[in-house]
């Protein structure tokens, strides 16, 4: 396999790194430059903290669970609400008109399958806690052996988001016997 070696010289602290490029795919790529980032930016006395999946600005990381089982990562919510029906659609009284999407990203930690029960998602208001009128069934979720896997599940209702501008998402799910909670971090509802 081809390489190349590249000799680089910090000015300032005098450090020498050598620099081995090797063919890497797309991921590897990724990857390396975050961690060379990383390297160089600490390297200047500043501290660097490298995410493994999301960045904590997409997710509150209140209660991350990791059984040892199944790591639930992160949740995201995408939040709308249209009053109006689409152009040529009539006016329909029973139509909905608040939508909300969850995003929740799984990840299996052992080489067998496993199991995930969530139990509600709610949608709330930011500025009270309290929460909007929307539905959510129990739902299992079954997981391969390592896989890595997000779900989005689509929520809807007929009253909107009742003026108000920012919400969040709070799921409550069961691993193990035990129950975890995570929100998202608080969304604007598009209009």
């Amino acid at each position: 396999m081809p390489f190349d070696l590249a000799t680089t010289k910090d000015q300032k602290s005098g450090l020498k790194a050598r620099i081995c490029l090797l063919p890497l795919t797309r991921f590897m790529l990724k990857q390396t430059l975050v961690v060379f980032c990383a390297l160089i930016v600490s390297g200047f006395g500043f501290s660097v903290w490298i995410a493994k999946s999301q960045p904590l600005s997409e997710t509150r990381l209140s209660q991350m669970s990791n059984s040892g089982q199944i790591a639930v990562k992160s949740v995201k919510l995408i939040s709308r609400e249209e009053e109006l029906p689409p152009l040529g659609v009539p006016q329909d009284p029973n139509r909905d008109i608040g939508f909300a999407t969850v995003f929740v990203q799984l990840e299996n930690l052992k080489e067998e399958k496993a199991t995930l029960l969530i139990k509600s998602i709610e949608i709330l208001n930011v500025s009270d806690g309290k929460p909007i009128n929307f539905s959510y069934p129990s739902k299992e979720i079954h997981l391969n052996p390592l896989e890595n896997a997000e779900i989005a599940i689509q929520l809807t209702n007929k009253t909107g988001y009742s003026g108000q501008h920012l919400v969040k998402a709070k799921i409550v799910y069961q691993l193990s016997n035990q129950i975890y909670t995570l929100e998202s971090n608080p969304t604007e509802v598009s209009r």
